[in-house]
């Protein structure tokens, strides 16, 4: 999938069927497993450090979909905040604001920049207010749109004081 041409395809209905394919694949991982991990990091490997723009650019679009459908609570927060830095100091405007849009979601989630800080002080004073702005407009995590099925029933909206309390 990955490595074939899915990613750099000019076909509509083969970009949907591969971003369904992969959205598919983050959501049947079992608890407990690194199988989410190793999704991203293939669509990171092969995606978005591709030398086709193409590629790169529906590489990022689809780890922020990933991101706004499942929440950032379904991922692992230092891999996320990894590939949006990568994405941040991208040759594309196209694949920056994706990555700034990503910190922007991960803001969101813990209800402040605070873990995020040492990524954010990388970024150009332009990120920095692109992000700001991001953040103030929407204070509130995107409210995901699928479960993984192995936490089928539980609850997909906590509180950034419940969030941060389980992280501690």
């Amino acid at each position: 999938l990955a490595k074939g041409p899915a990613f750099s395809s000019s076909r509509s209905s083969t970009l949907a069927l591969t971003e369904d394919l992969f959205l598919k694949l983050i959501e049947i991982s079992p608890e407990g497993s690194q199988t989410i991990d190793s999704v991203l990091d293939i669509l990171f490997q092969n995606g978005i450090k591709s030398r086709k723009p193409k590629t790169v650019v529906f590489s990022a679009k689809l780890l922020l979909k990933s991101v706004r459908v499942f929440g950032v609570g379904s991922f692992s927060t230092p891999l996320l905040i990894t590939h949006s830095e990568h994405l941040t100091a991208h040759s594309s405007a196209e694949v920056r604001e994706i990555g700034i849009n990503i910190m922007a979601e991960i803001c969101r989630y813990f209800g402040s920049k605070t873990p995020l800080r040492a990524s954010v002080d990388k970024l150009k004073s332009s990120q920095q207010s692109q992000l700001n702005n991001l953040v103030d407009n929407q204070h509130h995590p995107t409210q995901p749109q699928r479960n993984l099925r192995c936490k089928a029933g539980e609850p997909t909206n906590l509180s950034p004081e419940a969030i941060m309390a389980a992280l501690k």
